[in-house]
């Protein structure tokens, strides 16, 4: 009787064991496969789920994701490999996940990032979250929120008006604008440093779609890939740099808090980072925080969150409202 090759054995071993995995996943997950079936969203294969999606060739995880959204509307089924994600623009959804203590841990991919980020509510765990949220919540009291539009819609209204005919790349020039201003409210002087900008844009898209890899191994995309050492490169400039910002306004906050002479709205948390700082954080982790909000992984929130902070540090009607709410 002729013996069975090696490789035979090997490719039945591997069939059962696939088998054997998948089967296992359904049963374990079997409410979770009923459940998205009831939602509308691209088809989910084994192992890979539904990641095929952002394969395309432009490459882009946001814009691909967006464009999910568009054509099968939220709420929407996708699988990141075999781990189930369900997408939703639902308020009512969304307030009860924020308000339960079960459902605020962070999804696996975002351990990927705790080497550069450190123990920072961007990777920490629900107990984390929920501690924070005194802080947090404290940016979308009502009053707050409804100088804070207001405001912001004149602000932007007048911006486009002035911008409307200028040569040059008008997304360039808000970015430069907001990092300026941002700069200047950090303690660090008029500032025009849009190198930040761009690699916290880069840094956070990178990060964003090696999250929804199913095949990247942390160990090798980071140090043998290429793009891999520019993504690397970019969050540890983006944590340097960010400790260098805290560290300084921290500096001139305390200095101010001394002077016996000095105004006492001089020393009233004037953005986001001042409120950071004001809870006794260590700058490590007022630095991580602020990482939190400003390379988050959507590249959108960077130049919110500046302008936040610019929004807050200028406008005297916001910075009332918002240290009336906070303190």
């Amino acid at each position: 009787m002729e013996e069975t090759p090696y490789f035979t054995l090997y490719l039945l071993y591997l069939s059962a064991f696939l088998l054997a995995y998948i089967v296992l996943d359904v049963y374990l997950k079997a409410e979770i496969y009923t459940f998205a079936k009831k939602v509308h969203g691209p088809k989910a294969y084994p192992i890979i789920g539904s990641n095929y999606i952002f394969h395309t060739k432009e490459r882009n995880y946001l814009r691909t994701l967006f464009n999910t959204f568009d054509q099968y509307k939220l709420p929407v089924s996708l699988w990141n490999g075999n781990q189930y994600e369900y997408w939703t623009s639902n308020v009512e959804e969304i307030e009860d996940i924020l308000n339960s203590n079960k459902t605020l841990d962070k999804g696996n991919g975002y351990s990927k990032l705790a080497l550069y980020l450190g123990d920072s509510l961007l990777v920490v765990s629900d107990k984390s979250w929920e501690s924070h949220r005194k802080l947090l919540s404290k940016c979308f009291e009502p009053d707050v929120l409804e100088k804070f539009i207001s405001v912001f819609y004149d602000r932007s209204s007048d911006l486009a008006d002035s911008i409307a005919h200028v040569d040059q790349n008008p997304t360039q020039l808000i970015l430069r604008c907001t990092a300026n201003m941002f700069f200047g409210t950090a303690g660090l002087g008029n500032i025009i440093d849009l190198l930040f900008i761009q690699k916290v844009l880069k840094a956070s898209q990178h990060s964003t779609e090696k999250m929804h890899n199913p095949f990247s191994a942390n160990f090798y995309y980071y140090h043998f890939n290429p793009e891999g050492r520019i993504v690397k490169h970019n969050l540890t400039f983006l944590k340097d740099y960010a400790n260098r910002i805290v560290a300084e306004r921290k500096s001139k906050l305390i200095k101010l808090k001394k002077l016996s002479n000095a105004n006492e709205t001089d020393y009233k948390p004037q953005a986001l980072l001042d409120i950071i700082i004001d809870t006794g954080l260590t700058i490590e982790a007022s630095t991580n925080e602020m990482i939190l909000f400003a390379g988050e992984t959507s590249c959108k929130s960077a130049p919110a969150f500046l302008s936040s902070c610019v929004l807050l540090s200028i406008h005297k009607d916001i910075q009332v409202g918002y240290t009336h709410n906070t303190s």
